[in-house]
């Protein structure tokens, strides 16, 4: 069967392409706000980024991880990924353009792409499950680190290296993508994104395996066709073309999971389904059009937090990564466009200072503090009590090693981030 320019696009789309464990309040997955600062990664943040795609974020307490796909169509046209992290999960600064690449060995699973990387903070491992593209043209690979930057592959028993095959999967799949790794009570638990050609084109479902150490996987039938765990809405629904991009959480209850549905007219949308076992999930309809819970959003990411959920995000046609909230207030932080500290600090980049500039409505006691990338305290700036009106605080570039910098202003009110380089 021929494959239409559509699907075409769609296979190249899906291909291309700490979790906390709290009871969940149903509004608080499905009633999402996008924040006023968006997009929080713009075209620029990577310039050897021709389109951004599917983050993955770990939040170690203090700092946010993110690890990103990246496609370059005018250099060797390959797929990667980069790393960048945040204090706020918002203010993003890029740490490495590329932490993994292909793979040198032509006869590798992942010798043309590997990206979609799904990242768990797992003791004091970083463990990474990603797509690979070679001659096989998809697999499942997998990599670890100790800091994010150098990542270690490790080959498995799959096609060419890769930890988990189309064979493994059993289905009639043509290639397998996006993989989502939940670690949940001593198992490691895997949805995917399955291509197919069936009578009706390239279809996408969901599929599922389990693991006890991360490598050696078992599938895991579900009811869909061919085995799917996660099949393709009913006609007229948001999701009756495509299901895909799964991001999947741990909750008290089983399993949450957030989707990427495709309607009969090529849009994208944002769904959500939850399961009891991983294997059987029923959907939650949304405020969306045609239930979606999400109506501008694909290749979603979300963490649980005790109040609700953030989730990073890209737009259809877009080469940025937004951010948006549910079940969480909209805290300073959250939006840049209206700054009640009117924060800001100047010159920036600098040498030797640079002054902090803040505005207060009241008088309030103050706190700044700087911190490095890797979220330690560099030293405090200032903590004491300042007047209504406009506030100064001097920072000296003497005793900083050059590089880029986070600073954090906390008053009676609220607290803002802003970042300052240092040059030498």
């Amino acid at each position: 069967m021929e494959i239409t320019m559509r699907q075409d696009y769609m296979l190249r789309w899906v291909l291309g392409g700490l979790f906390f464990c709290f009871p969940f309040v149903l509004t608080a997955q499905i009633d999402w706000t996008p924040l006023p600062a968006n997009p929080v990664i713009n075209s620029t943040f990577d310039l050897n980024a021709d389109e951004l795609f599917r983050p993955s974020v770990v939040f170690d307490g203090t700092l946010y991880h993110m690890w990103y796909g990246k496609l370059n169509t005018e250099g060797d046209g390959d797929e990667k990924m980069g790393y960048a992290t945040s204090p706020d999960g918002l203010l993003w600064t890029l740490v490495k353009e590329t932490v993994l690449s292909h793979s040198d060995d032509p006869e590798a699973f992942d010798y043309i792409d590997a990206s979609q990387g799904w990242v768990i903070s797992d003791g004091d491992t970083l463990k990474m499950w990603y797509w690979g593209n070679g001659l096989d043209i998809g697999n499942i690979g997998y990599a670890w680190s100790l800091d994010g930057i150098e990542w270690t592959k490790v080959a498995g028993s799959g096609t060419d290296g890769s930890i988990y095959d189309k064979v493994m999967d059993g289905s009639e799949a043509i290639a397998l993508a996006t993989p989502s790794v939940v670690k949940k009570d001593g198992v490691y638990h895997l949805w995917y994104t399955r291509a197919a050609i069936e009578e009706d084109g390239l279809i996408y479902r969901i599929g599922y395996a389990v693991s006890l150490d991360g490598l050696n996987w078992v599938n895991q039938s579900g009811s869909g066709t061919n085995g799917a765990v996660f099949d393709v809405g009913e006609a007229g629904s948001f999701d009756e073309g495509a299901v895909s991009w799964p991001t999947v959480i741990a909750t008290e209850n089983g399993f949450a999971m957030w989707y990427s549905g495709v309607d009969a007219a090529g849009t994208i949308r944002l769904g959500y389904a939850t399961s009891s076992d991983g294997v059987n999930w029923v959907r939650v309809s949304g405020n969306g059009t045609n239930g979606a819970v999400f109506d501008q959003a694909h290749f979603p990411y979300v963490l649980s937090f005790e109040e609700g959920y953030k989730m990073w995000y890209g737009i259809d046609g877009e080469n940025t990564i937004s951010c948006a909230v549910s079940g969480l207030k909209l805290g300073v932080e959250d939006n840049e466009v209206i700054s009640p500290l009117a924060l800001h600090n100047y010159p920036n980049p600098f040498v030797e200072k640079t002054t902090i500039s803040f505005r207060l409505s009241a008088p309030s006691k103050v706190r700044i503090t700087l911190y490095n990338l890797l979220g330690n305290i560099e030293k405090v700036i200032v903590s004491g009590y300042y007047p209504a009106g406009e506030g100064k605080a001097e920072v000296s570039g003497g005793d900083l090693v050059e590089g880029v910098y986070i600073y954090e202003v906390e008053t009676g009110s609220g607290r803002e981030r802003g970042k300052m380089q240092v040059v030498k």
